[in-house]
């Protein structure tokens, strides 16, 4: 269900204000379930028989005034069929209503491994590699896929329709239209200014989080002046910790590569929260990697002789082997903004 309220008005102006305070500090939301999303029980099998005009009063009237008041910029489809059609690939809900009525210009999502079409005449056997569909009806990303390498473009019906020349299900134009959703959205995000070389500037006024400590204990310092590859192999469960002291008397910044590995499928996410004398500085976004080691890598100053760090497990299924510290440059040669 995941609505605000049963009321259309207040659903919509509720998330407008949300939306539009995200959106002062340089985030947004994503809005969802669109639409007709009435209960989780089979929510992925369920087809919701709506008429239009209940359609327009009730279930499409929160989020009309979240985007025409509340300037959204991102919104995530169903998992549930409306009138027989999964929402995913439901064209008059996706392009007609959602972009061409209401002018909407941002992006649009599905849901997690949601289905796109019945394939079979089961209902609980439906398909999910049919993006031409989704793509068509503009669902401009389909959430979440392991591999997004040029390799992988087999994976759905997409490429393989466009070079067999299926105009019927899909068209390049069509596909140049999602791509450009999906850029306007990028256009204005930090992630963007990142790239453009525009740094925010961080301004600590007060932690936010000042209650919400924990007593951590330092059981054991590294000197990585004698050895900089860390051999680690503690409990990664759900929300456990594991805090270690650095020592160097060589100051600067460093490049710290993190080797681990995860028994779960490409699908799972496994995010690892740095923090460095208990402020957190980074996210390490592992997913599953079906047993293959992998190394992610980061740069960190360290500008005193001791440092604590503290490594924060979000999801079980991790495993760590080791982190590897490599010298970078030194104090007099770095900037703040590198660090």
């Amino acid at each position: 269900f995941e609505y605000f309220s049963e009321d259309p008005l207040l659903t919509g102006r509720i998330a407008s204000a949300q939306i539009k305070g995200l959106e002062k500090h340089g985030v947004t939301a994503t809005i969802k379930h669109f639409c007709a999303n009435n209960r989780e029980t089979n929510r992925r099998y369920m087809d919701s028989i709506v008429s239009e005009r209940a359609l327009r009063e009730i279930y499409l009237k929160g989020f009309e005034i979240a985007i025409k008041e509340g300037k959204a910029r991102s919104v995530m489809s169903v998992y549930n069929m409306i009138n027989g059609c999964f929402g995913t690939s439901n064209y008059e809900l996706n392009t007609i209503i959602l972009h061409d009525q209401w002018g909407y210009t941002g992006l649009l999502m599905t849901d997690w491994w949601a289905f796109i079409q019945e394939t079979s005449g089961n209902p609980f056997n439906h398909g999910n590699r049919e993006h031409s569909l989704m793509a068509r009806a503009q669902c401009d990303v389909y959430m979440v896929c392991p591999h997004v390498e040029r390799e992988a473009l087999d994976a759905t019906d997409t490429y393989e329709n466009l070079k067999s020349g299926r105009t019927d299900l899909i068209t390049r134009a069509e596909l140049q239209r999602n791509a450009a959703n999906i850029l306007r959205f990028a256009m204005h995000t930090p992630a963007m200014d990142a790239v453009m070389g525009n740094k925010p500037t961080v301004r600590h006024i007060d932690c936010p989080f000042a209650d919400d400590t924990i007593e951590a204990k330092v059981d054991v310092y590294f000197d990585i002046d004698k050895d900089p590859v860390i051999k680690i192999d503690v409990d990664t469960s759900d929300g456990k910790d594991y805090v270690f002291g650095i020592t160097t008397d060589k100051h600067g910044l460093y490049t710290c590569e993190v080797v681990a590995s995860s028994e779960l499928s490409p699908l799972a996410q496994l995010p690892v929260t740095a923090y460095y004398t208990s402020i957190p500085m980074r996210v390490l976004a592992f997913t599953g990697t079906d047993g293959e080691v992998v190394t992610k890598e980061t740069e960190i100053g360290l500008l005193n002789k001791h440092s604590i760090f503290r490594l924060h497990f979000g999801k079980r299924g991790l495993k760590l082997h080791e982190l590897r510290f490599t010298f970078k440059a030194g104090v007099d040669e770095i900037k703040f903004e590198d660090m």
